[in-house]
C-alpha cells in the first residue's frame, strides 16, 4: 500500500533543519470482511508524540537520522532519501523503527495499521 503524498516534510527556512514528519496511516479493518483502506495523515513534530485519531496507538518523531534528499531548485539525478527514526507503543507494546522516504523500509506494520513514510 502506499500513500499519494507529494510533499514528504515541511521544509525549514534555509539552513534549518527539518521540524515535522509527515506519517501516512493506512488504516483497514482487522475483522474477516474486506474494505477499501482509509490513507490518513498524522503530522508529528520532532520530539514530539501524537496519538492515531480512534486508536490508542501514539507515534513518537525521536529524530532525523539522515536527509539527503535533493533541493527543491536543483536537478539532480536521484532525488535522495531521509531517514526517520519513531517510535510507535500501544499499551505495554512498543517498538522503535527507522523509515525511508525512497530506500527501504518505507512501511511498518504495528497494531493493526500499516504506517507509511511519504514518497
Amino acid at each position: 500500500m502506499r500513500s499519494n503524498i507529494r510533499q514528504p516534510f515541511y521544509d525549514a527556512p534555509k539552513g534549518g533543519i527539518m521540524k515535522v514528519f509527515i506519517i501516512a496511516i493506512v488504516l483497514g479493518l482487522t475483522s474477516g470482511i474486506y474494505a477499501a483502506p482509509q490513507t490518513k495523515n498524522l503530522l508529528v513534530k520532532v520530539d514530539h508524540e501524537r496519538i492515531v485519531p480512534g486508536t490508542r496507538i501514539k507515534v513518537k518523531f525521536i529524530e532525523l537520522i539522515e536527509d539527503a534528499r535533493c533541493p527543491t531548485d536543483v536537478n539532480c539525478v536521484w532525488a535522495g532519501n531521509a531517514k526517520v527514526k519513531l517510535r510507535l507503543s500501544k499499551g505495554s507494546d512498543e517498538e522503535v523503527v527507522e523509515l525511508n522516504t525512497s530506500l527501504k523500509p518505507q512501511t511498518v506494520d504495528f497494531g493493526g495499521y500499516r504506517f507509511n513514510s511519504p514518497v
